[in-house]
């Protein structure tokens, strides 16, 4: 590989962006190979969706995205960097990426393979957009945990235990949400 990988990612992640902004899904086509698969999980439609193949994923793409509003791609530093990898006995370049909807933040991986016609052009052969947190909702970690008395070393109080224990009987409200049913969909949910 002679281009850099990571301007390479770098320029497929813009030129995704900004094909999503088009009126028709053809720019959006453009950036994905012939044999190629996008899996969905909630990030756009809000289900476990996969699609195959260059039409059927632009269009479900661009119909999703005017009410996902997919935007800020940019290469996840947390992840691994850009890499030439095998999968499936096929070489590619496997980038990690970061990205925003209206209504979250998510992550993905797209593996990337020289286009047959021209090689300077890279396309998707394999798309992975997955919703991680809700806007407003985010996981009490890292810069989001919980500070103040309650979460302290002092002793005299209940413990996490009796705290969970007394959220859990929900005496002082009722429950958020209550999911029936453990299959695939109620398990993502």
């Amino acid at each position: 590989m002679t281009a850099d990988k990571t301007e390479i990612a770098a320029q497929w992640l813009t030129a995704f962006e900004a094909a999503l902004s088009a009126a028709s899904p053809e720019p959006v086509r453009n950036l994905f190979a012939a044999d190629c698969y996008w899996r969905d999980v909630l990030a756009l439609t809000w289900n476990l969706e996969t699609r195959h193949g260059p039409d059927a994923v632009a269009g479900r793409i661009q119909n999703q995205n005017s009410a996902a509003s997919l935007a800020r791609l940019e290469i996840d530093g947390a992840a691994p960097p850009p890499a030439v990898v095998d999968r499936v006995n096929r070489e590619c370049l496997e980038v990690y990426f970061r990205f925003d909807t209206g209504v979250g933040r998510g992550r993905g991986i797209v593996r990337l393979v020289p286009d047959d016609e021209t090689p300077q052009n890279w396309r998707a052969w394999t798309l992975l957009t997955a919703l991680e947190e809700l806007t407003g909702h985010e996981e009490a970690v890292g810069d989001n945990r919980p500070v103040g008395q309650s979460y302290s070393r002092d002793f005299q109080g209940p413990n996490w235990q009796d705290k969970r224990t007394a959220s859990q009987m929900y005496a002082d409200r009722d429950p958020t949400v209550l999911v029936v049913g453990g299959g695939q969909a109620g398990l993502a949910i």
